[in-house]
């Protein structure tokens, strides 16, 4: 064969998994450009895939946050021939561990806070090397994606599933993440490919905590970008209690950003500015300029830039009362039919974000909501795969329904003005509704299609009880 020396790859069930190791021989920059050219794809794959089915598996993350990635131009890892060679063992992945560890193995690789402090500090260091002056906005990837801009993701949670959209969705949210070569590549690896839907609840387990690192990681790279002074604080605002704190391994680094920065809300001003260096579309309805004051409903309304004029106001914080009592779990994802007078069918799914004092922990999860802290998003057009709740309104009762939203509170003649939108799982025209949401649905992504799936259909309306 001419002299060559041929790699072949490992196939042992403990280090193949990781695929940082086991495809070194190809460039770094190839292997993470090959990702990006996807991204929406290999994101998608673990957010509406097998491993983020479930409470106490999505419970990992916040209701509402964007992603962004890290050009590889500026990606030290991808530029640094040595980085990623000299850190695989603090990047090893559970899954090595295969899919039916023992006991022993199980307690002995949860947690690894030697490695992911020792990760941290070496990844600060040698940013500190090659960008002396800090982190800055080109560091951020441009999309050169020509259908879609995909520069900036949206995950949304809803409760046990999740769903990506493409852009920037919703205003501000309360954590970003910046993904790099390694974090994308563990991420991948750990959550879909080898991810084992049948393999036993220690494997799980491990896959489950160690998404806590990863989380953090993204988190930790977004921090990154604002002063040295402010991590800690947004930080603390995100792990709230000393257990959430105690169990995460959080060290910012000393390194300064090298973004000038004219404000104190930092984390607001980054993300304008992200926006505009990527021509990322703000969003039209929720997301909420600085000087945004919410206006007063309206007498009647007759088109479509009236009726999301007045969701916007309802999407401001403390703008609606409905939250704090619509806290059952399964009204996460709701579709909005409007018929306008002229024919015409407008679709909004209204996304309601619950509010964390953090997402440390595995159990327990109710004791960390606040229901006064939840908004709401409304999108236009379908959000998620598994509708909590149709809702059908004619354009004479949209004032009706938005005070009921803006003004709701837990009484029987407000319960009966949700009663009359919903569309019951008793009522007798349900498979109608359905169908005409579903060929919508189907019309809109046909890429993307499938039947919603009803499970999480709120099934109180069953006896008519909101």
């Amino acid at each position: 064969m001419g002299g060559r020396t041929f790699y072949l790859i490992s196939y042992n069930e403990h280090s193949a998994p990781n695929a940082l190791a086991v495809f070194e021989q190809i460039p770094a920059k190839s292997r993470y450009e090959f990702l990006l050219n996807d991204i929406y794809f290999f994101i998608n794959s673990f957010i509406k895939g097998p491993v983020c089915k479930g409470q106490v598996a999505l419970n990992v993350i916040q209701d509402h946050f964007w992603v962004m990635f890290m050009d590889p131009k500026y990606d030290v890892s991808v530029i640094d021939k040595n980085f990623l060679k000299d850190n695989f063992e603090y990047l090893k992945i559970p899954n090595q561990l295969g899919e039916d560890p023992g006991l022993f193995e199980t307690f002995k690789n949860l947690g690894h806070e030697k490695e992911t402090k020792k990760y941290q500090a070496d990844r600060a260091n040698i940013y500190k090397k090659y960008y002396p002056d800090g982190m800055k906005l080109e560091h951020i990837r441009k999309s050169n994606n020509p259908n879609h801009n995909d520069s900036v993701l949206t995950v949304y949670r809803h409760f046990d599933t999740a769903s990506l959209q493409y852009g920037a969705v919703g205003s501000v949210p309360k954590t970003l993440w910046v993904i790099d070569f390694p974090l994308l590549e563990r991420l991948y690896y750990s959550l879909v490919a080898g991810f084992d839907v049948f393999g036993n609840t220690a494997h799980q387990l491990l896959v489950r905590t160690h998404m806590d690192r990863l989380r953090v990681e993204g988190e930790n790279n977004f921090l990154e970008f604002l002063p040295q002074k402010s991590r800690m604080d947004y930080f603390n605002s995100w792990y709230v209690g000393w257990l959430a704190k105690y169990l995460t391994v959080y060290s910012p680094s000393k390194n300064e950003t090298g973004i000038k920065y004219y404000s104190n809300d930092y984390k607001y001003e980054f993300s304008n500015m992200v926006l505009d260096y990527t021509k990322t579309k703000r969003d039209k309805i929720n997301f909420l300029e600085k000087a945004y004051k919410p206006t007063p409903l309206r007498d009647s309304y007759n088109t479509k830039e009236e009726i999301e004029e007045s969701f916007k106001s309802l999407a401001a914080p403390g703008s609606t009362k409905i939250t704090k009592h619509f806290t059952d779990r399964d009204a996460n994802a709701i579709l909005i039919r409007i018929i306008m007078d002229n024919g015409e069918n407008l679709i909004y799914s209204m996304v309601v974000n619950r509010w964390h004092d953090n997402v440390a922990l595995m159990f327990n999860e109710e004791s960390r909501l606040d229901p006064t802290k939840d908004d709401i998003d409304f999108v236009e057009g379908f959000v998620s795969s598994y509708p909590s709740l149709f809702i059908v309104l004619k354009q004479n009762e949209i004032l009706d329904f938005f005070n009921t939203i803006k003004n709701y509170e837990n009484k029987i003649k407000l319960k009966e003005h949700i009663r009359d939108y919903t569309i019951n799982r008793a009522n007798p025209n349900f498979w109608e509704h359905f169908d005409w949401f579903d060929n919508e649905f189907k019309k809109s992504n046909p890429l993307e299609y499938g039947l919603f799936d009803l499970n999480r259909y709120y099934s109180a309306t069953i006896n008519g009880d909101n």
